[in-house]
């Protein structure tokens, strides 16, 4: 049976925190395939960069991935808060 796990993180200004909560995420190991969208609301202190640097790392396949596969997409616009982003990377 093919496991898929889904995650979501939503984020806003937080290029300080955001490298570290990435890593976590997708450095989990196991026998499943990782979804994981990072929904942004519009952040303006250089977290969109660092999305965009974890986009080209995980699609170039040089990070050493621990499980079967992991799938990694972010989106930024504003939003009304956490729970609102929570329900766009979930939709």
């Amino acid at each position: 049976m093919a496991v898929e796990i889904a995650v979501v993180t939503p984020s806003f200004n937080a290029a300080e925190t955001i490298d570290r909560t990435i890593l976590s995420v997708v450095s989990q190991a196991g026998a499943f395939s990782l979804r994981y969208h990072v929904q942004d609301g519009g952040s303006t202190d250089g977290t969109v960069e660092r999305l965009r640097q974890w986009q080209e790392r995980l699609s170039r396949r040089d990070f050493p991935v621990q499980c079967r596969n992991v799938t990694f997409t972010w989106a930024s616009e504003r939003d009304e808060g956490m729970y609102h982003g929570l329900a766009r990377g979930f939709g």
